[in-house]
This record gives structure tokens, sequence and C-alpha cells, in this order.
């Protein structure tokens, strides 16, 4: 694999004119060149990635309301975060980010929103789960910035807001 091919692939240029045509998503870029290398083009490797990825998001979103319903006391924690996290993996709306492969990025946002809000929960308790970070705070910013890089939707604002929500409950 020629990683300094893939990144000229992956890094703009120039800036072109018109605005409407481009798009900057650097972490969807470098997805697909490396599965381009991996998988030699093959789509069969392309919509397998993404269902790994389907995965893992699902898996993270698990992990997300386990959190939360832990946070508000819930009693039955894991049978609500399997029973929900089931229903965003089986659902049909999801059909189309799985098996279309440049909805790819659909997919990566909701992997590093996840990690993101993840993140954020466990950055109010105490526990230093990444020594060599420091703390989760440092992960919960670069998982932002990277959901922003991958898709232009207001994955920036979402974070923002749920944000300025979850620190209202954890400081009351």
């Amino acid at each position: 694999m020629n990683i300094p091919d893939q990144l000229n692939k992956v890094l703009p240029k120039k800036v072109k004119q018109d605005k409407k045509k481009d798009y900057y998503r650097p972490i969807l870029q470098l997805s697909l060149a490396l599965d381009n290398e991996i998988w030699d083009g093959k789509s069969y490797g392309f919509h397998l990635t993404n269902i790994i990825m389907h995965s893992f998001a699902t898996v993270f979103l698990f992990l997300l309301i386990l959190l939360i319903l832990k946070e508000f006391n819930f009693r039955q924690r894991s049978e609500g975060a399997f029973i929900s996290s089931l229903l965003f993996a089986l659902h049909p709306i999801h059909v189309e980010s799985v098996s279309f492969i440049m909805a790819r990025s659909d997919l990566l946002c909701a992997m590093f929103l996840f990690c993101f809000f993840i993140f954020y929960i466990k950055s109010y308790e105490k526990i230093v789960y990444f020594k060599e970070y420091g703390d989760t705070r440092l992960l919960n910013k670069w998982t932002g910035v990277y959901a922003t890089t991958v898709k232009e939707i207001k994955a920036f604002d979402v974070s923002n807001k749920a944000t300025e929500i979850m620190h209202f409950k954890f400081n009351n």
C-alpha cells in the first residue's frame, strides 16, 4: 500500500471557485482510499467495511444508551440499551447508509458522534481511562472534530447543543 499516494488523493490540491460541488471530507476520502488499496477496488470489500462500521456504530450506541440510562438511574439499563441499539441496527431506514458505498459518511459521522457523547459523559467521572492522554476530555474533543470532518451536516451544532444539555444535567 502506497500511503503517500493515497494521502495525495485525499488532500485538496486547490480550492475551486464552485464551492457547491466541492466537499472537504478527509476522513471519508481516506477511508475510501484505504478500502480501495485493501480490497483492490472490489465492491464487496467496500460493502463489508460499511457493514463493519455499522456494527461498530451500533455497539457505540449501545454503550452510550447504557451510560445515559445509568445517569438517570433506570432500572433495566441493559435491556433498554439492547432494544434501542437493536432497533438502530435493524431499522430499514439505515439500508441506504449501509448498502450505498458513498453513504459511508453517515456511518463515520454516527460512530464519531456516539464516541463523542460517550467520552463527554465519561469526562464527568473522576476515573482516568487513558493514562497517556490524561483524561477523556481530549478524546472527546478529537471525536467531535472527526465528526465534523466526515460530513457537513450540523454535527458540530448537534454536539454543542447536546453538550449544553448534558452540562446542565450533570452540574445540577
